[in-house]
Formats: structure tokens, C-alpha cells, sequence
């Protein structure tokens, strides 16, 4: 009698135990397993300028007829082609000249080549200009910039940190075009292109 007492006891006593670890030692699995598992967060800087947009630029607007290449002044006489989406188009292409203003989410890019037979595909560096939404740096127009090099047939990021001092310094002097150079650019270019004379 009394060993069948403790032998309920003993096994009373040991389901006990068992019941009352459990749920502990299936929290510390869960919690070991949320551990490990990678982050999701996305990096800001990647969020404004995706791989994407090194291939996507190829497909947008040239600012001149013919996407003909030019010297940039804003980059010490080097040849380049330059592009923008399709958000950009109505700030190109206002006559309203006194209030040019880009709608946040424009793109632009600027393709240093070689010479003017070099495509913008064998570009040695393109730069971008992404226009934020307000608020973002009220200061400099919001727009955010970032520049990628070629490396072989790809190209890689060097920056895209978004408010860059240079960028800033260089673009802040076309404020009556909204910080974007190329305005002035694409203007005279369809004013002289033959199109544009043939319908005067």
C-alpha cells in the first residue's frame, strides 16, 4: 500500500515537472529560432536608388533629339548623354519657364562616355537625381543624387547616400530650373533641331 503511494506520488511529482518546463523550453526554441532568422529591413540608401534603375535609365528620354551626346558643364566639359522618366517630362517640356518644378519621383540620369560615338551602354560613371517627395531637404529642392561606375559589363554604386555636399554645390546654382542643368539643354536643343525649325 504504502509503495503504491509513492509510486503515484513519484510519477504525479514527474509529469508535474514536465508540464511546467515545457512551455518554457518551447518559448527559448522559438525565441533562438526568431534569432536567427536574417533581418528584413530594407537599406535606405538601396531603396532610393535600386539596381534597377543602372539598367532601367537606358529605356528613358534622351534630352537631346537623337539621344546626341554633349558636354556637361557641371562636369568639367565631359561628354555625356542624359536621360529622365517619364515623371520628368512635363518639367522639360513647360513653357512656363519662370515656375519649372519636378513632381517627386522624377528621375534623371547623366552617362559619362568616351566620345560622341561611345553608347550610353559602355558609359564609364552615370549619374542620377531622384526627385524626393517634400520635406526631404527643403533646403537644396529635395532632390537626392547618387553615381555608379562601370566595372566590365555591370555597374556598381559608389554612392548613393542621397544629399551629396558636391552634387549640391554644382546643382544649386540651375535653381530657376529646379537645380537641374539639362532644362536649358533640352530647350535650346529643340529649338535648333530640324523638326523644330520645319514647324516654325
Amino acid at each position: 500500500m504504502v509503495r503504491n503511494l509513492l509510486a503515484t506520488l513519484v510519477l504525479a511529482t514527474t509529469y508535474g515537472i514536465v508540464a511546467c518546463s515545457s512551455p518554457s523550453e518551447a518559448q527559448s526554441e522559438v525565441q533562438s529560432e526568431t534569432a536567427e532568422q536574417p533581418s528584413s529591413e530594407v537599406d535606405p540608401a538601396a531603396a532610393l536608388f535600386p539596381e534597377s534603375l543602372l539598367k532601367e535609365f537606358l529605356t528613358w528620354n534622351p534630352v537631346t533629339e537623337g539621344d546626341r551626346a554633349f558636354p556637361s558643364e557641371g562636369h568639367q566639359g565631359q561628354t555625356v548623354r542624359v536621360y529622365f522618366n517619364q515623371l520628368a517630362r512635363p518639367a522639360y517640356e513647360t513653357q512656363d519657364i519662370e515656375s519649372i518644378s519636378f513632381a517627386p519621383g522624377s528621375l534623371i540620369a547623366k552617362a559619362v562616355v568616351e566620345d560622341s560615338s561611345t553608347p550610353a551602354t559602355r558609359a564609364r560613371r552615370v549619374y542620377f537625381m531622384r526627385k524626393m517627395n517634400p520635406g526631404y531637404d527643403p533646403a537644396n529642392n529635395d532632390w537626392a543624387y547618387a553615381f555608379a561606375d562601370r566595372n566590365g559589363d555591370k555597374y556598381t554604386y559608389n554612392s548613393r547616400q542621397g544629399k551629396v555636399g558636391l552634387c549640391i554645390t554644382c546643382h544649386v546654382a540651375e535653381s530657376k530650373f529646379d537645380f537641374v542643368r539639362t532644362v536649358e539643354v533640352f530647350r535650346k536643343d529643340r529649338e535648333t533641331s530640324p523638326v523644330a525649325n520645319l514647324l516654325q
